[in-house]
C-alpha cells in the first residue's frame, strides 16, 4: 500500500468512525490515536528508507521531505485527539447529564471535544496535502431554485439633496 493509500485508508476509518460522548466514543477515540501513531511511524521510516535509497524512486530526497511532512502534520492532529480526551472525558460522566446544571456546566466541555476533532480532522487533510501535492477542490454550494436575486443597492445619501 502506497502512503497516499494507506492516508486516504485511515481518513475513510476515521471519518466512518465518530467520536461522540460516552465509552464506545472514548474507544473510537483511542483507536484514531493508535491508527495515527502508526501512521505517522510509518511515514518517518518511510522517508528514511528513501533516504537510504532502499525504497526506489525517482526522487528520494523530495520524495522523503514529503513523507517526514506529513509525519510531522500527523502528529499535530495526533495531538489534538490527545488534547480533546480531557473534555471526551467530561462529556463522557454519566453525573454530567443528570442535573440542568451539570448539563450547562458541560457545553463548554461539548465545544473543546468538536474545536480539538474538528482541528484534527483539517490537519489531516492537511498531510493529505503535504504528501500528495495535491489541493482538493472546495466545497461547492447548489444554488437554491428558490433564491432571490441580490438587492439592488440604495443610491448614496446626500447631504442637502
Amino acid at each position: 500500500m502506497t502512503r497516499p493509500e494507506a492516508l486516504a485508508a485511515v481518513l475513510t476509518d476515521l471519518r466512518a468512525h465518530q467520536v461522540d460522548p460516552g465509552p464506545d466514543g472514548f474507544f473510537t477515540a483511542l483507536r484514531h490515536i493508535d491508527l495515527l501513531g502508526h501512521l505517522a511511524l510509518r511515514f518517518t521510516a518511510d522517508a528514511h528508507h528513501l533516504l537510504s535509497e532502499e525504497i526506489p524512486t525517482t526522487n528520494p530526497a523530495q520524495d522523503a521531505l514529503r513523507s517526514s511532512r506529513a509525519a510531522a502534520t500527523i502528529g499535530r492532529a495526533l495531538a489534538h485527539y490527545t488534547q480533546a480526551l480531557p473534555a471526551l472525558t467530561k462529556v463522557s460522566d454519566p453525573a454530567s447529564r443528570t442535573t440542568i446544571n451539570a448539563q450547562l456546566e458541560a457545553i463548554p466541555h461539548h465545544s473543546a471535544l468538536r474545536r480539538h476533532l474538528d482541528a484534527a480532522q483539517r490537519t489531516l487533510d492537511e498531510a493529505r496535502i503535504e504528501l500528495t501535492g495535491a489541493v482538493p477542490p472546495l466545497p461547492t454550494r447548489k444554488a437554491s431554485a428558490d433564491a432571490k436575486p441580490p438587492a439592488t443597492p440604495r443610491p448614496l445619501h446626500r447631504r442637502g439633496l
